[in-house]
Order: structure tokens, then sequence, then C-alpha cells
């Protein structure tokens, strides 16, 4: 009654660059985290509480419930960063499928770095990516959803999706010289405009950027 597909690396850029033993636990987080999360859907599945019909006609159109999790590899350009950007895909029958983001930031020892750790202490990273996300968010959207008029646009902007909460930027890589910041359908705007990616230069945050990344 459903499928679950998922892909990881079989090595990251931190087995040439570090260590091979760096390597395997940014391997192992990746892994672990997706083996979890795949059970976690099934188990909410609640297979053995759905009609028997319904069921029954799941396997007559050959159309199971699915959950499928890809990745894109990123790399930073002046410290020893690799980012991981999964992009899971889940179908359990509703009006439409649903997606949503995990991203992994590896530092050279192979140990998760938060968005936390990019910043300086008690600097206000998170108003500054709030700030710099909104007009980007903005446009895609006008775009997307063929909006013309600021006041179209900003009545179809989920505001609170973009508020200066951990919770809200937890998704984000280092790429070449830039932050990007990755947002799921539904948190900034309607399902019809589909999830969003923001990239910032980290020129923009120098004097808030801990030196160890900056």
């Amino acid at each position: 009654y459903y499928q679950i597909s998922m892909s990881y690396p079989a090595k990251t850029p931190l087995y040439q660059w570090w260590d091979p033993r760096a390597d395997d636990r940014a391997r192992l987080s990746i892994e672990s985290w997706l083996k979890n999360d795949a059970a976690q859907f099934a188990q909410d599945l609640g297979i053995a509480d759905l009609p028997k019909d319904y069921l029954q006609q799941m396997r007559d159109n050959d159309q199971p419930f699915a959950y499928q999790a890809t990745y894109q590899q990123y790399e930073a350009s002046s410290s020893p960063l690799v980012s991981y950007a999964y992009t899971i895909y889940v179908d359990t029958g509703g009006a439409h499928p649903n997606t949503y983001f995990q991203t992994f930031v590896f530092d050279k020892n192979g140990d998760i770095v938060s968005l936390a750790d990019l910043f300086k202490p008690d600097s206000d990273y998170l108003d500054r990516l709030a700030s710099s996300s909104l007009p980007v968010v903005e446009s895609q959207i006008g775009q997307r959803l063929g909006l013309a008029s600021q006041a179209d646009i900003e009545g179809a902007l989920f505001l609170d999706g973009l508020d200066p909460t951990q919770d809200n930027f937890q998704n984000f890589v280092v790429s070449g010289q830039d932050l990007v910041l990755f947002f799921p359908p539904y948190q900034v705007a309607p399902y019809a405009a589909g999830n969003f990616e923001v990239d910032i230069p980290l020129s923009q945050l120098s004097d808030i950027l801990n030196p160890a990344w900056n």
C-alpha cells in the first residue's frame, strides 16, 4: 500500500578533503534522519485503520501511498562546508501530494553546523535573513500567481512564514558564496505558488558572520 524511495551519497567530499571518519559521521547523520522520517511516514498512514475497499481501490489503480527523498549537494567556496538539501515528496492520498525540505550542513569533522553557528553570538541574523527574504519571496509570488499589484501580492503572502524564528529558517545550505534558504509549500504562500528558494550573498552578511565561516 505504500512505496518508500530514498537516496543518499555513497561518499561526501569530506572523504577526500579531510578524513574518512568525518565522511562516516556525515553520512550516518543523513541516513539516520531519512530512515526515521520514512518510518514515521509509514506509521502515520495508519494502514490498519483505513477502509478495506479504499485500500483495494488503491491496489486496483496501482496508486500506492508514496515517500520519495532526493537530494542536491552544495559546497562552500571559502570555507570547509558541504551541504545537502533534501526534497521530501509525500503522497498520502489527499487532494494533492506535499513537499517539504530537510537540509544538512557539515563542517570538516563531519559535524552538523546549525544556522546559529554561521553567525556571531547575539547578532540579529534572523531579522537580517527575514528582511532579505521578503522582497525575493514577494517577487516570486507575483510572477507565479500572475499578481501585478503590491496589495494582491501582500494578500497572497503568508507573512508569518517569514517571521524571524529558527523554525522558519531551519532549511539552509551554503553554496559557493551564497547562503541559500528553502521554504516549502504553504510556509510563505498558497500551495499553488510552490516552494521557494532565496539566495543571499554572504558578502551582505559579512558583518555578522562567524569568522570561522567568513
